[in-house]
């Protein structure tokens, strides 16, 4: 059944879209793209002054977590 569905495709010839559409897409995927990288930002940016502090101070609350189950 899908065999038949398929040869009838192939067999489908597709027109280009017109030129203007495409920019017009192109367009707005790439402002959307600029948008989640302007709504992700704000998390990245206070973060970022020192990494490091912020991945001991993580591995501090680990440790701490861990003997405080240990101890139980």
């Amino acid at each position: 059944m899908n065999d038949d569905f398929e040869k009838l495709l192939s067999d489908v010839r597709l027109n280009a879209p017109p030129a203007a559409w495409r920019s017009e897409i192109v367009g707005a995927a790439l402002s959307a793209a600029g948008e989640e990288r302007r709504s992700q930002a704000w998390w990245r940016e206070w973060l970022w002054p020192c990494p490091q502090a912020w991945a001991g101070m993580a591995a501090l609350w680990l440790i701490m977590v861990g003997f405080q189950f240990g101890s139980d």
